[in-house]
């Protein structure tokens, strides 16, 4: 899967290692990449060997993931990179630096909303809360924050969580994460 399969164009929103074209510069990096057809999750080594002298090496995490496993929710998500980097160490490979995210927005329920609603935010930081059927915005605001890392996203989630707290409402469950890239680098 090249960059380009993700969103069409060559470079992923700008983010250090998500981009091609600077094949040369590129850091060694790993990969999770989502099941297609028959295939299950796969961690997948990019520029593992400098020059290309030797073919990049993959490892399935299918036996170390529960049947059925779906990375939609953030604690799936953190189950699928701490499930990711013990297969790393017990490879022998180590990751140098966060697991870096690419994602665009994430939803929740809005706690106690009779005629349903959700709270978004999206990857610029705009949060919304939406109630009713129709998802009439009833507040809105903006949490600027670096959220590029796993646990940057932990923490943005948990900041939005206070700002719709502080504008009296809350969320019921867990946070959905519409992402397409999850990545950590490689110590060299």
């Amino acid at each position: 899967m090249d960059d380009e399969d993700l969103d069409g164009s060559p470079c992923c929103s700008g983010m250090p290692g998500m981009c091609s074209g600077d094949e040369g510069d590129r850091q060694p990096h790993v990969r999770v990449e989502r099941p297609r057809r028959q295939e299950g999750w796969v961690l997948r080594a990019v520029d593992a060997y400098a020059g290309g002298m030797g073919a990049d090496p993959s490892w399935d995490l299918g036996d170390d993931l529960p049947p059925g496993f779906h990375a939609r929710t953030l604690r799936e998500l953190t189950v699928l990179v701490e499930t990711a980097g013990r297969k790393l160490e017990a490879e022998q490979w180590y990751a140098y630096g966060p697991w870096q995210v690419l994602w665009t927005s994430c939803t929740s329920p809005v706690a106690g909303a009779p005629a349903g609603g959700h709270v978004s935010v999206r990857d610029d930081g705009t949060v919304q809360v939406r109630l009713g059927k129709r998802g009439r915005v009833v507040h809105e605001a903006s949490v600027p924050q670096d959220a590029a890392s796993l646990e940057g996203l932990h923490s943005l989630l948990r900041r939005v969580t206070e700002v719709v707290g502080e504008a009296g409402y809350g969320t019921d469950g867990e946070w959905t994460v519409d992402w397409s890239r999850c990545q950590v680098d490689l110590d060299d």
